[in-house]
């Protein structure tokens, strides 16, 4: 990111280029804020013995969370919608409804909402510090009329037939949730719609992936091999799985659909 020279800090070559843009330099901060914030709760963590799990409420942690979170939706609306049968075309039409799991401070959320004008966007998150910065925001976006908040865990959803798409945060769910939480979801979807998760479980002994997947167990995860996801989808009832190649190589996207 950076060198020193004779006590003097430059930017590497290309991060100059890429902070010259405003909102990839907001993400860019907000990467490394994050990071160090949870670095620093993990060394204090291990101190003291505390178990595994996404319990932040540092605002600042889930602010900078969300910002990072954010950039789910371009990858969305670009890349993966057009890759997805007619679901493209369902976030156009009159009624189009997406679920957003663990929507945090509801930054996908508004993301989606805000990039298709007809789509309205129900966000449901158990964590009463994340709820409360989501509301504000959503307030703050003008859209409490297409975006809804529940105080709500993915178990719970009683939802049916309701929504063209889902987020499903994998990353911050055990094993046992995330089977219930298929199936959850897959009531909650039309026909034909589909489910979009994330795998960080990538194996390898290189760096990346092993600090992946230390990232997804710190969150409350098993770091599940994106294999593993799909035979849980499969086994819940998914008439269809696919896996995207990461730019990264280590958050693999994985979309499942109810027939």
């Amino acid at each position: 990111m950076a060198s020193r020279d004779d006590g003097v800090y430059a930017p590497a070559p290309g991060v100059a280029e890429l902070t010259a843009d405003r909102v990839a330099a907001q993400r860019l901060s907000a990467e490394l804020r994050t990071a160090l914030l949870q670095a620093s709760d993990l060394a204090s963590r291990a101190k003291s013995l505390e178990p595994e799990g996404w319990r932040h409420e540092d605002p600042e942690i889930l602010r900078t969370q969300g910002i990072t979170s954010a950039s789910a939706v371009p990858l969305i609306a670009q890349r993966l919608l057009p890759a997805l049968d007619d679901l493209a075309e369902r976030f156009e039409r009159p009624g189009a409804a997406a679920l957003d799991v663990g929507t945090g401070v509801a930054a996908v959320a508004i993301g989606l909402a805000q990039r298709f004008p007809e789509l309205r966007v129900v966000g449901i998150e158990p964590a009463a510090a994340s709820l409360a910065e989501a509301r504000r925001n959503v307030v703050s976006a003008g859209l409490e009329a297409r975006v809804e908040l529940r105080a709500q865990r993915v178990e719970e959803l009683e939802d049916e037939v309701a929504y063209d798409f889902a987020f499903l945060p994998i990353v911050f769910l055990s094993t046992a949730t995330v089977r219930s939480g298929l199936a959850s979801v897959h009531r909650a979807l039309r026909p034909g719609g589909w489910v979009l998760m994330g795998s960080l479980g990538v194996p390898g002994d290189d760096l990346r992936p092993a600090v992946a997947r230390l990232r997804a167990t710190l969150w409350g995860s098993e770091a599940l091999a994106p294999e593993a996801v799909g035979r849980l989808a499969e086994k819940v009832g998914y008439e269809e799985v696919r896996f995207f190649p990461s730019a990264d190589a280590t958050l693999i996207p994985i979309a499942a659909r109810r027939a």
